[in-house]
Formats: structure tokens, C-alpha cells, sequence
């Protein structure tokens, strides 16, 4: 709930929501682009490692462990790249959520190692998505490292 509180006074917040008779997933976030100044780092090193000025930080994807519901976590991310029109969407994690990592991997996220020099403390995992539909764009980074 923190996360949505704060995540929802940035301009641009986007939230998603996918539900059936009760709620089966959420994904919510807000776009970063040049002049955005309090992520002016994050946008600087993610354009650096992809090419891509603006994109989406996905602050929280939430979707229901069953296995109905298997690829929803995946679809609604796509789903708030497409409504936004953003080509990246862009997860920061820490370096010791192994879990939420797998997660986000089996999502189609691609993990491009940790972002050093981003303020607070550590260097969270860098983990990135291109919206499936529109161009094609390929990662300049190939591997896990430090960006």
C-alpha cells in the first residue's frame, strides 16, 4: 500500500487492475523521461543500457498464484506498456530478491544485472521489458552486470 501511495502522486501514474469475480492481479507504475528531475540518474543509466529515453517504472505487479491465472502478471505489464505507449517497462529489485526476480523472469523480463550509483542503499537489479507489440528493440546489454 506504501508503494501505491507514493507511485500515485507521480505525474503520469498508471494503474491496472484485472479481476474476475475477485481481484486476480494488479500492475501500477509512472513514466520517466528527460527533465523528470528526481530520477534523473535512473533514466540517465537505463537510456545508457537500452537506448530508450523514456519508459515506465513499474513500482508493483501483483497477480494470483493459480494456474488459470499462470500468465497474468506478464499480460498486464504489456497491457500498461501498450496504454501508455511506452516501449520499456523497467523493475528495480533488491540484489536479494531472488524470488521477485524469478518472478519478474518468468514474465519475460530480462535482467540486466545492478544499477550502482542510484541513490539509497545498495545496487538494486535491473530488470527490463519491451512492450511485445511496435518495433523491435534490442538491449545493448547481452549479459548481467554493473550499469
Amino acid at each position: 500500500m506504501d508503494r501505491l501511495a507514493v507511485s500515485a502522486r507521480r505525474p503520469g501514474f498508471a494503474l491496472l487492475v484485472a479481476e474476475t469475480t475477485v481481484l486476480v492481479g494488479c500492475a501500477f507504475g509512472f513514466p520517466v523521461g528527460p527533465g523528470v528531475r528526481s530520477e534523473r540518474g535512473l533514466q540517465e543509466g537505463i537510456q545508457r543500457l537500452t537506448g530508450c529515453a523514456r519508459f515506465m517504472l513499474l513500482t508493483q505487479v501483483v497477480a494470483h498464484h493459480h494456474a488459470q491465472y499462470r500468465d497474468i502478471g506478464r499480460r498486464l505489464q504489456q497491457r500498461l506498456l501498450a496504454d501508455r505507449h511506452a516501449a520499456l517497462g523497467v523493475v528495480l529489485l533488491g540484489p536479494a530478491d531472488r524470488p521477485g526476480q524469478a518472478a519478474f523472469e518468468s514474465w519475460g523480463r530480462r535482467n540486466c544485472g545492478e544499477m550502482v550509483g542510484l541513490p539509497g542503499r545498495g545496487a538494486p537489479c535491473l530488470l527490463v521489458l519491451f512492450r511485445e507489440s511496435g518495433p523491435v528493440l534490442v538491449p545493448r546489454v547481452a549479459r548481467p552486470g554493473r550499469a
